[in-house]
């Protein structure tokens, strides 16, 4: 079965607004309640993202042993385009398949990865500079 993230997340919002009110009951500031609400969605769309990446799917996409990552590039028909992704370092390959497989946006991606949001937005230049693709 897969990861059902309208589901997950409607699940994740409920049970965060009780321990919000549960907080806001034990005295602490609105400061310190957004904090925890930032980690614990970070640490949700992380686990999104490992199940989406390392669940087993049968053909065509890939073996019964292998997992998915990555298994969009095998869609790409343009071959010179198909050849400069296959060369990306796997970091970067990991930052497309965030944007253009998860949706995730800049801001979602520097949370994530722990960096500034300026940081996350050079790279995806930098990456469609060698693929020379115009900026997203």
């Amino acid at each position: 079965m897969s990861f059902n993230n309208g589901l997950e997340k409607k699940k994740f919002m409920a049970e965060w607004e009780i321990q919000r009110k549960t907080c806001e009951a034990a005295g602490m500031s609105a400061e310190s309640i957004q904090l925890l609400f930032d980690f614990e969605w970070a640490q949700f769309k992380r686990d999104r993202t490992f199940y989406e990446h390392t669940e087993t799917c049968g053909e065509p996409y890939c073996s019964e042993s292998d997992n998915c990552i990555g298994s969009w590039l095998d869609e790409i028909n343009d071959a010179e385009l198909a050849l400069r992704l296959e060369n990306l370092s796997t970091a970067d390959k990991e930052l497309l398949t965030l944007i253009v497989i998860d949706n995730y946006t800049h801001a979602e991606i520097a949370l994530e990865m722990g960096v500034a949001r300026q940081q996350v937005t050079k790279r995806i230049a930098r990456i469609m500079r060698c693929l020379k693709f115009p900026h997203i």
